[in-house]
């Protein structure tokens, strides 16, 4: 099918495809080829992921201060929940 360019789409974001009755999902993107992947399914493997890498200013930290890691833009490792399918 075609879309409006691989670049402006995010892995994990709904994919409309015309004429499809399933609900698809885009699961990678190659940026040169303009070439974007689907899956059909909210639990494919391409839609998980063992790292997330953010900047501090777009982070929205809800329990007290924020560690000290990040105030100094150093890495740190944390266990997080991420929402989807809203």
């Amino acid at each position: 099918g075609k879309h409006g360019g691989s670049s402006y789409l995010t892995i994990g974001q709904g994919a409309k495809i015309s004429g499809a009755s399933l609900k698809w999902f885009i699961t990678k993107r190659d940026l040169e080829r303009n070439t974007v992947f689907v899956c059909n399914d909210t639990h494919h493997p391409a839609l998980y992921s063992d790292e997330l890498c953010m900047k501090v200013e777009d982070f929205n930290w809800i329990a007290g201060e924020i560690p000290k890691p990040m105030k100094y833009g150093q890495q740190m490792r944390a266990l997080c929940r991420t929402r989807h399918l809203q």
